[in-house]
Order: C-alpha cells, then structure tokens, then sequence
C-alpha cells in the first residue's frame, strides 16, 4: 500500500520528533548525577516551582523537586509514547498487536535509560523503568481508546451509507 506524500511528510517528521526525544532521554541519562541534579534543580526552581505555585494549597508539600523529577520521567515518556503510537496511526498499521509490540519498546527503552545511567556513576533505578512505564501506558492507553472511537464512529456512519 503505497502512502500519500502528506502521510509520508507527517510520517518523517514524526520519525524526526521521535529520534529528538529518545536523545533528549539518553543524552540526560549519560549526564553524570550531580550534573542532572543541578540541571533538574534550577528547571524545578526557576521553571516549575513558579509555574505551580498557585496549586501549592492543593499538593502542599508533594510538588518538590523528587516529586517533580519523576513527573518530568513520566512525561517525556507519555510525549515518547505519543509519538511511538502516531507512527503506527501513520503507517495505518494500529491494531492491539502494535500497541502490545509500543508498550514493549517503551519497557526496553526505559531499561536501556537506566543501563546508561550506570555508565554515567548513577545508579539505576527500577523505581524510574516503572514511572516511566506509567508514562507510557497512559499515552498508548488515550490514543488506542481515541483510536478505537475514530474507528467506532466510522463503522456506524459507514452502516448508514
């Protein structure tokens, strides 16, 4: 099945988005601990902190710069994720065998994020392959429920035709 040059067009450029991130992702993880501390610190202080500020009432003492961390692994992982089951929508090749074969490359990439860590004198952390995983499912999760009422919708308008 031969794609159409829009589809092609949006296809590269997502291969394009998708390679940024999974860099983004290994390259921070490559960044030695007090490095990446100091890099997520001053994004949490002089970014976030500023930015939540308002929802302090409501989280209280949860919103910290751990908690953040591991709110900033879980998204970079749901944007990942996004991009991961956009290619397969792209492809037209989106079907639960996909979304089984995204959820497993999303479990790989998070352990090969943590086995680079150790090259980089941090320790890896299981706790992070899970958050990071939760990222990921919940990105395919959307888009496969979104998915399947695109598809749903279709099907009823193609009955009535």
């Amino acid at each position: 099945m031969e794609m159409s040059t829009k589809r092609k067009t949006v296809f590269i450029i997502l291969l394009i988005l998708t390679a940024a991130t999974l860099s983004f992702i290994f390259v921070n993880s490559c960044l030695p601990g007090e490095i990446s501390t100091e890099e997520s610190n001053s994004v949490y202080s002089g970014i976030l902190k500023p930015l939540l500020a308002p929802l302090e009432g409501i989280f209280g003492e949860f919103l910290d710069e751990y908690n953040a961390r591991k709110i900033a692994h879980v998204l970079e992982y749901f944007l990942l994720a996004v991009e991961f089951n956009l290619l397969a929508v792209t492809l037209k090749k989106y079907d639960i065998k996909r979304v089984g074969i995204i959820l497993l490359f999303g479990v790989l990439v998070a352990l090969f994020d943590e086995t680079l860590q150790i090259f980089s004198g941090r320790g890896p952390m299981i706790e992070d392959v899970w958050i990071d995983f939760i990222g990921v499912f919940l990105a395919t999760a959307i888009i496969y429920l979104i998915v399947l009422i695109i598809r749903a919708i279709k099907n009823k308008k193609n009955k009535k035709a």
